[in-house]
């Protein structure tokens, strides 16, 4: 089942929960939550903490710029 931004099956694979009360509620099976990320992708892709809404900026930029824009960030030096 499909949350409503659609990527529930990446939060799936990444054993991260879509909302913190289901985190808080079942631990044991995530590893933590979608927020626990959401804004290190938001760094990544934009270059700011502050930002439009992140899912909606990942729709206007696309799959693949989104993608060039998280390779860009973990192949950085500054990750290094």
């Amino acid at each position: 089942k499909e949350n409503k931004f659609g990527y529930k099956g990446a939060l799936d694979r990444l054993n991260l929960s879509g909302a913190f009360k289901e985190y808080k509620k079942d631990k044991e099976h995530f590893i933590g939550h979608v927020g626990d990320v959401a804004e290190m992708v938001r760094i990544a892709l934009t270059t700011s903490k502050n930002s439009p809404n992140l899912f909606q900026s990942m729709k206007i930029l696309g799959k693949e710029e989104v993608s060039r824009r998280i390779d860009k960030t973990l192949n950085s030096k500054v990750l290094a």
